[in-house]
């Protein structure tokens, strides 16, 4: 027997009406707000290529949001972009200068920068001991 994928004529009366009837398109600030946790996602997956273009979009959309500016700065910090992580947390310390996030992304960014100098300095030190 083939069941037909098309709806019935009509729906009984005791259905409720569609949550979708007469929906509207998302605005700019919901549009931000989806493709910064779609950007997320794939940060998560570390899809950082993909992450980054999401990300920028979202943040084309809403400019001025600390959070899409410490997602981005964390972004270039996975991908070891320190300059581009520093002025992104830097404009998000700014923007929101009482947010907790920004200065823990602030010590993770110093954190980063200080393995990278150390690590730097024991590859030094190493060729001088062989």
């Amino acid at each position: 027997m083939l069941i037909s994928p098309s709806l019935p004529p009509s729906l009984p009366a005791s259905c409720p009406p569609s949550p979708f009837s007469g929906a509207s398109l998302p605005t700019e600030e919901e549009q931000a707000n989806l493709f910064s946790w779609a950007g997320t996602f794939l940060h998560l997956k570390h899809d950082l290529d993909e992450a980054r273009k999401v990300l920028e979009h979202s943040s084309s959309l809403n400019p001025d949001s600390p959070e899409l500016l410490i997602k981005r700065g964390c972004l270039h910090l996975d991908r070891s972009e320190l300059e581009e992580a520093k002025l992104l947390l830097e404009k998000a310390r700014e923007t929101s200068p009482t947010s907790a996030f920004v200065y823990l992304w602030r010590c993770q960014f110093w954190m980063s920068g200080k393995m990278t100098e150390e690590g730097t300095k024991e590859e030094g030190n190493k060729g001088g001991r062989d």
